[in-house]
């Protein structure tokens, strides 16, 4: 399998709310399929929306980068490539070989189930973060949402670790400038309705590639992936 570099760990450039949109709604143009390559491309993006909560959440980056790179290797394998054009066509090929529990061979499909449960909390985070003022702190929204996404997923000492590092979270207004960058806020005006706007765009899109992802697993059953 050729290997592709992490490219997205390299890459220090502002967060681009622009082309994740673009990215994710080319994803879903057809909503039975979801074009596997425009999920990954706009999701490599999507990555650095956790680098605003600083450390807090490292172990989910670092986990999202591998998983990221095992799904696009997979999309560059000539000898397997026709198989990850969609995510249907990926379930459909590892549930006829055999190879959704294979210890062996990362499953394409579990790999992405990791992504979706991350996008699921960005998403919830997002419509949440909407609905606070510039100097209110993110900590409750950030635990809420983190409480009724990820957590279901993670063991209890990670748990335990991500609420007491909550507490140290800023407030809102720093947090908007680390997703939008000064540039992106100049060129709003640091316009609140703006930034808003943008937001719910950006919130809305994520819920729609979650919404179609979920229908796929729950159409082949496979939510519960070990």
């Amino acid at each position: 399998m050729p290997e592709i570099q992490n490219e997205i760990a390299n890459d220090n450039k502002d967060f681009d709310l622009s082309s994740v949109c673009n990215y994710f709604l080319s994803s879903i143009e057809n909503q039975n399929q979801i074009k596997l390559l425009d999920y990954l491309e706009g999701y490599r993006e999507l990555i650095k929306f956790f680098d605003v909560f600083g450390t807090l959440f490292g172990f989910v980056t670092q986990d999202v980068y591998s998983k990221i790179e095992i799904l696009k290797n997979y999309t560059l394998d000539e000898t397997v490539r026709s198989n990850y054009e969609s995510v249907r066509l990926m379930m459909d090929f590892e549930r006829n070989e055999n190879l959704l529990t294979d210890r062996e061979r990362p499953s394409g499909s579990r790999t992405l189930l990791r992504l979706h449960r991350a996008l699921e909390f960005i998403s919830k985070f997002l419509h949440e973060i909407i609905e606070i003022s510039d100097e209110q702190s993110t900590a409750t929204i950030t635990r809420n949402a983190y409480r009724i996404t990820l957590a279901r997923y993670h063991p209890w000492y990670i748990r335990n670790m991500v609420q007491l590092a909550i507490f140290a979270l800023p407030c809102r207004r720093t947090i908007i400038e680390r997703i939008f960058g000064q540039a992106k806020l100049e060129s709003l005006r640091n316009d609140s309705i703006k930034i808003n706007e943008n937001l719910k765009e950006l919130a809305d899109i994520t819920d729609q590639v979650f919404h179609y992802t979920q229908r796929l697993y729950e159409e082949y059953n496979l939510l519960d992936l070990p």
